[in-house]
């Protein structure tokens, strides 16, 4: 009996995880237009809403290696710096993008 419970439960992830996004997506709407209103300056809320995000993405790929029993960060030796290099070079685009629109530059 667990083998046909087992193939329902994977029938249905991708389902549940498909709606789960879809009703995030439409609540990013509302929620925008509550932090305009609050004043919120749409640079600050999208860097909120990325870091939220990676923070989410980041847990859960931390939750998915450790029930899987595989290392957090699989690059070993010279890899890994890379990897973390690359990470961080990607986070400060935003500021170096900023930084070059800049009319006083």
């Amino acid at each position: 009996m667990a083998a046909p419970l087992a193939g329902l439960q994977a029938v249905l992830v991708g389902p549940l995880l498909i709606l789960v996004s879809a009703t995030c997506f439409g609540a990013m709407a509302v929620f925008g237009k509550l932090a305009y209103a609050a004043g919120v300056p749409a640079p600050t809320l999208v860097l909120l809403r990325f870091a939220l995000a990676s923070l989410v993405l980041a847990a859960a790929v931390l939750a998915l290696r450790a029930r899987s029993g595989r290392p957090a960060l699989p690059v070993e030796g010279p890899g890994r710096r890379r990897l973390v290099l690359t990470a961080l070079a990607s986070g400060s685009t935003p500021r170096w993008w900023r930084w070059c629109s800049t009319p006083s530059r």
